[in-house]
C-alpha cells in the first residue's frame, strides 16, 4: 500500500450575490446555507499521480478545518460534490474579492471561479460531514476514485450545504490553502495500490562454466520491458533499465552442470 498527501491548494468559494468578485487568495473559504455562496477544492497533480500504474484506490480522505460558524452554536451538513468540469483556477483576488487589472484572467481553458463563473458538478454527492463547530472535518471520497476514468479526470470538489433548518445566510468558514497556519490547509489523503510494474531480466549462466572451487559470476540485467526477444542466437530484454531492482535466484542441482 502507498499513502499520499496532497494538499489542496485550489481552493477559494464562489458568491453569486457578487457574481464579479474572485476570492482565490483569501485565507478562509466560505459556504453558505442557502448555497449562494459554495467552497471549492483541487490539486491539479492528483489526476496525474492516480493514472500510471495505480491499481486501486483503497481510501481517500478529504479534510478541511473550520474556522467558524456563523451563527454559533449552528451545526450545519455540508456535502462534498465531485467537479465535472469545466477546468477551473483559483485566481487571485483577495478577501474582499478584489483583483487587481492587471491579473485579471483572459478567457482560457482554467478560467478563475466567480459567482458567474462556477465549475459543474455531480448532483450527488459523494460523502457528507456535519459541521458543528470550529476544527477539522472529514469526508469518505473514497468513491470518487473508484475507476481510471474518474481518477484521470478529478478536479476536485465543491462544498455545498445540505437541507437544514436554519437562516439561509447562516454560513461556515474553512482555513484555505493560504491559512498562516499550515496544519490546517485542506488536503487529501490517498491510499492505493500500485500495479506490479512489468519486467523482464536478463541472465544467461550457461554461456560459461567454472571450477568448483572458484566463483562463478551471473550478471542480470533489469528493464522495464514485458517481454523478451530473440534475434539468431542472442536474446534479451525490451524496455529500458532499471536501477536497483531486486533479482531472486533460484538454483536447481542438474548434475553435472552443478556440483
Amino acid at each position: 500500500l502507498a499513502r499520499a498527501v496532497h494538499i489542496l491548494d485550489q481552493d477559494t468559494h464562489a458568491d453569486d450575490t457578487q457574481p464579479d468578485k474572485n476570492f482565490g487568495e483569501c485565507d478562509s473559504m466560505n459556504v453558505r446555507r442557502d448555497n449562494k455562496v459554495t467552497g471549492y477544492v483541487d490539486n491539479d497533480s492528483v489526476a496525474g499521480s492516480l493514472i500510471a500504474g495505480v491499481e486501486r484506490v483503497w481510501e481517500a480522505e478529504l479534510k478541511v478545518t473550520v474556522d467558524s460558524v456563523s451563527p454559533p452554536p449552528a451545526s450545519a451538513p455540508i456535502a462534498a460534490h465531485r467537479v465535472i468540469g469545466p477546468e477551473w483556477a483559483q485566481g487571485q483576488g483577495d478577501c474582499t474579492g478584489a483583483v487587481a487589472p492587471d491579473e485579471i484572467p483572459s478567457q482560457s481553458e482554467h478560467r478563475d471561479v466567480r459567482g458567474d463563473n462556477r465549475p459543474s458538478f455531480e448532483a450527488a454527492p459523494t460523502a457528507n460531514a456535519l459541521v458543528t463547530g470550529p476544527g477539522p472535518v472529514r469526508w469518505d471520497v473514497t468513491g470518487a476514485f473508484a475507476s481510471p476514468d474518474e481518477r484521470s479526470s478529478f478536479s476536485g470538489f465543491e462544498l455545498r450545504t445540505g437541507d437544514s433548518p436554519g437562516s439561509p445566510t447562516d454560513a461556515v468558514a474553512f482555513r484555505s490553502s493560504e491559512a498562516a497556519d499550515a496544519a490546517t490547509r485542506p488536503r487529501l489523503v490517498v491510499v492505493h495500490t500500485r500495479s506490479e510494474r512489468p519486467s523482464c531480466v536478463d541472465a544467461d549462466p550457461e554461456l560459461a562454466t567454472g571450477p568448483s572451487d572458484r566463483s562463478h559470476r551471473i550478471d542480470a540485467y533489469v528493464t522495464d520491458g514485458f517481454q523478451r526477444v530473440e534475434r539468431s542466437s542472442v536474446d534479451g530484454c525490451m524496455g529500458s533499465p532499471v536501477p536497483a531492482a531486486p533479482v531472486g535466484w533460484e538454483i536447481d542441482h542438474d548434475s553435472p552442470d552443478l556440483y
